[in-house]
């Protein structure tokens, strides 16, 4: 019985342990790829954007996504933060025990401030697997309707928390890795430091911004998006 008990105090003590931690991403944005992928330029258009463009490098950043059972704050990695060009840098902070969500997104300049309750992709989740930063992971796809790119994540249930960098989440594990519109965006952990302890970093001090619904929020980003094809634009400002 002892024995049996002691198992069981070390099950969850290591159950625990993977529950809160930090998980360090490269997030890359490929400028070149995406003007090549674009729908509604024409290839006079395109040839003419990428000869502009030739000199751009693929973007590079780090972000970290910080977790624990109660909730996630995903945003620029600590040693990056204050180091973005937009007036408002993106964040994501989810509440699990409110099953809120309150983040920053932007629309050509304009600050939207999102707060709503969780929402997520529908996944479908396949059988592929892979390893990414030292754990076995699972693929998973789904399809962003507005901005007609497929998405892929991968993720672990090695960590048991349905957590992930950028609007991603709603998987059986926290997602290691996510591949938008065919490496247009690629966004893959590096790191990941587990702490049992592990606290959520505070929100800013002052979060401004009028506040919108998801529902609302996706309804500026297809306007915004149809106008920019109507015009012959890329929609460049949008967090791809």
């Amino acid at each position: 019985m002892k024995k049996i008990f002691l198992l069981v105090l070390i099950t969850t003590a290591l159950q625990a342990q993977k529950t809160a931690g930090v998980i360090r991403y490269d997030y890359g944005f490929d400028r070149l790829k995406m003007i090549e992928k674009n729908k509604f330029l024409s290839n006079e258009q395109k040839q003419r954007a990428l000869q502009t463009s030739k000199n751009y490098e693929m973007y590079k950043s780090g972000t970290e996504l910080t977790f624990n059972t109660e909730g996630s704050y995903y945003g620029a990695a600590a040693d990056e933060r204050g180091n973005s060009w937009q007036k408002t840098e993106y964040w994501v902070r989810r509440d699990f025990t409110e099953n809120k969500v309150l983040e920053t997104q932007m629309i050509s300049g304009k600050v939207y401030i999102v707060e709503d309750s969780l929402y997520t992709f529908p996944w479908k989740i396949k059988s592929e697997i892979k390893e990414v930063a030292g754990y076995l992971c699972m693929l998973a796809t789904t399809y962003d309707s507005v901005r007609n790119y497929t998405i892929e994540a991968w993720f672990t249930t090695d960590i048991p928390l349905s957590i992930g960098p950028e609007e991603f989440m709603g998987l059986p594990g926290a997602i290691l890795e996510v591949n938008i519109d065919e490496g247009v965006v690629l966004i893959t952990a590096t790191a990941v430091t587990l702490n049992e302890k592990q606290e959520l970093p505070p929100l800013p001090k002052k979060v401004k911004g009028k506040r919108y619904t998801h529902i609302a929020y996706k309804e500026a980003v297809t306007k915004y998006v149809k106008t920019m094809e109507e015009a012959k634009q890329f929609p460049w400002g949008l967090r791809y």
